[in-house]
């Protein structure tokens, strides 16, 4: 129960970021972010230590042809931000960082 107050409390704070739904006992958070995302946590219940994330954009854009940026074909670097982001306000850190980053190159 710590665990889920302290991520409602940080998405609470974020000035554009919308409790849509939130529930202690089954620890899930439904938020919307900047207006245009759907942010889900699951807080896993007991003293698991483990959190899951779900950043899902409502209005899907086509890649630009011809992309050169690393993170534009295989995934949106601003949503991977944004769950790190809070992981580090949270003092959380991930199990499969060293996959994420390795699956963000191209």
């Amino acid at each position: 129960l710590i665990a889920f107050t302290r991520v409602l409390s940080e998405l609470q704070r974020e000035p554009q970021t919308r409790i849509i739904q939130h529930d202690a006992t089954t620890g899930y958070i439904h938020a919307l972010t900047q207006g245009a995302e759907d942010l889900e946590v699951h807080v896993l219940p007991g003293f698991s230590g483990f959190a899951t994330f779900r950043d899902v954009e409502r209005n899907t854009r086509a890649a630009s042809p011809w992309c050169v940026q690393k993170g534009c074909i295989n995934a949106n670097q601003n949503q991977r931000t944004r769950i790190e982001e809070l992981a580090r306000s949270l003092s959380w850190t991930s199990t499969d960082n060293g996959a994420l980053q390795e699956d963000a190159l191209w």
